[in-house]
C-alpha cells in the first residue's frame, strides 16, 4: 500500500458563513494544507489572524481565498488589520478585497515575523487593499534574525492608504534598529496609487512601494502614481518606488508619475537610498513628479550607498518642486554607475526652484561614473548642475539645450515607448 498518506489528507476547508469573522469557528493554529474560504461577493467584518502549527510547511501551503471568481470583501475595524499572518511558512492569499474603517490605524494585510528564523514561501496575488491607516500591504520583521524568504507579491492594487501601498521592512522592536531580515522578495505587476501620506508624521509617509531589510529581490512591471500629496515631514518625504537598507535589489520596467510632497523634501519617482549595496534601477519611466526622477542618496546614520547602477531609464519633467534634478545624487555615494539614461527637463510653473537634468549636491563619495547619457534641458535650465568635481567622472554624455533638438529627442523617445501612436 506503500508509505504514509500525504499531509493534504488531514487538511480542512473552513468556509466562513457568518459575516462576522470572529463568529466563525476557526482554530487557534491552522494545519499545513488547510483552506480558508470567504464566500465570493460577500462582505465580512473583522480581522482574520492566521498562525500555522509548528510554523507551517513551505511545501504544503495553506490557502486563503474567495470561493469563486468574484472577490469577497473584508472590512477591518479601527485597530486591526484585515489579515494578519504570524510566524508562518507556506501560505497563499488570493482574490480578496480588503477595506478599512475611516478611523483605521493599521495595515491591511500583514506578514509578521517576531521569532528568530526565516519563514518561507508566501504568495499574495489578485488582492485589492484600500483605506488603511498605515500600509496597504506590510511585510515586517520585528526581531533581529526574524524574517521571510521567498515572498511573491503580484497583481495587487494598493491604493488610498495612509503611509504606503506596499512596504517591506525589518526593524528590531527592542532597539528600533533596522536590519536585513528578508530575502528573495519579488513584487511584480503591482499598482500603488493615491497613498497620500500623514501630514503629522515626522518621517516619510505617502510612499508607493518601499523595500528595506532585504537581501535579493526585485520590483518590476509596477506603477506608483499620485502618492504623497499630504506628506509634510520636516526632513524627508515620500517616493513612489524605492529601496533602502538592502542588498542586491533590482527595480525595473516600472512607471512612476505625478507623485507629490506637501513639504520641502522628495515627492520623487525612483530611489536607491542609504545603507544599500549593489542595487539597480533600469529601464523605468518617470514623469511629472515633484521630486527627482531618479534619486541616488544616503541619510544621516546610514552606512552609505555602494555599487548602485542606474541605466536605461527615461525621465521626463521631474523636479517640479524644490529644485530636484531629473537625476539627483546626494551624499556618500560610492562606486555608482549612471549610464544610457535619457533625461528631459523643462521649467516648472509651480516652484521658484528649478530643476536640472542632472544635479549633484553635497557629494561625499568616490568613483561616481556618469557616461553615455542624454541630458536635455530647455527654457534656459541647466543640463548639469554639480557642486563638486572630486571623485566624479562624466564621459561621453550628450548635452542638449536646443529647443528643436529637445523636441526631436523627446518625440523619438515617446515613439519608442508608445509605438504606433500619433504624438
Amino acid at each position: 500500500m506503500g508509505g504514509p498518506l500525504p499531509l493534504s489528507v488531514w487538511a480542512t476547508t473552513y468556509t466562513l458563513i457568518d459575516r462576522e469573522i470572529e463568529k466563525n469557528r476557526l482554530p487557534e493554529f491552522f494545519e499545513p494544507g488547510d483552506q480558508i474560504e470567504f464566500v465570493s461577493g460577500r462582505t465580512y467584518k473583522g480581522a482574520l489572524k492566521v498562525q500555522l502549527k509548528n510554523g507551517g510547511d513551505k511545501d504544503n501551503r495553506l490557502q486563503i481565498k474567495s470561493s469563486g471568481e468574484e472577490k469577497a470583501i473584508i472590512q477591518a475595524g479601527d485597530d486591526a488589520p484585515a489579515i494578519l499572518i504570524l510566524n508562518s511558512s507556506g501560505i497563499k492569499i488570493s482574490n480578496l478585497k480588503l477595506e478599512a474603517s475611516p478611523q483605521n490605524k493599521q495595515s491591511g494585510l500583514v506578514l509578521s515575523a517576531d521569532e528568530i528564523g526565516s519563514f518561507r514561501e508566501i504568495e499574495l496575488t489578485e488582492i485589492e487593499v484600500a483605506g488603511f491607516g498605515n500600509h496597504g500591504i506590510e511585510v515586517r520583521g520585528t526581531r533581529l534574525g526574524a524574517g521571510f524568504h521567498h515572498v511573491f507579491i503580484h497583481d495587487v492594487n494598493a491604493h488610498h492608504n495612509r503611509n504606503s501601498g506596499i512596504t517591506v521592512h525589518s526593524e528590531d522592536r527592542q532597539t528600533s534598529s533596522p536590519y536585513i531580515g528578508h530575502s528573495d522578495v519579488e513584487i511584480s505587476n503591482a499598482r500603488a496609487e493615491y497613498n497620500l501620506g500623514d501630514p503629522n508624521a515626522l518621517g516619510h509617509s505617502g510612499d508607493g512601494i518601499v523595500m528595506s531589510g532585504v537581501d535579493g529581490g526585485f520590483i518590476k512591471n509596477s506603477t506608483g502614481a499620485e502618492n504623497g500629496s499630504l506628506s509634510n515631514a520636516p526632513t524627508e518625504g515620500p517616493v513612489a518606488i524605492w529601496v533602502w537598507n538592502s542588498r542586491n535589489v533590482e527595480i525595473s520596467h516600472c512607471v512612476a508619475h505625478h507623485n507629490h510632497t506637501a513639504g520641502g523634501f522628495d515627492g520623487g519617482a525612483l530611489d536607491i537610498d542609504g545603507s544599500t549595496v549593489n542595487c539597480i534601477l533600469h529601464d523605468n519611466l518617470a514623469y511629472d513628479n515633484d521630486g527627482a526622477g531618479v534619486l541616488v542618496t544616503t541619510f544621516v546614520g546610514s552606512t552609505g550607498n555602494h555599487g548602485a547602477k542606474v541605466y536605461g531609464n527615461v525621465l521626463r519633467d521631474n523636479g517640479r518642486k524644490n529644485g530636484y534634478g531629473g537625476i539627483e545624487v546626494i551624499g556618500d555615494v560610492t562606486g555608482a554607475e549612471i549610464h544610457d539614461n535619457k533625461v528631459f527637463v523643462s521649467r516648472s510653473i509651480v516652484s521658484k526652484e528649478q530643476p536640472a537634468a542632472l544635479r549633484i549636491r553635497r557629494f561625499a563619495g568616490k568613483n561616481l561614473s556618469i557616461f553615455r547619457n542624454t541630458f536635455a534641458a530647455r527654457d534656459g535650465l541647466r543640463a548639469i548642475d554639480q557642486e563638486s568635481r572630486t571623485g566624479i567622472s562624466l564621459i561621453d554624455n550628450h548635452i542638449c539645450h536646443s529647443e528643436n533638438e529637445f523636441l526631436h529627442l523627446l518625440d523619438s523617445v515617446t515613439k519608442q515607448l508608445h509605438p504606433g501612436q500619433n504624438n
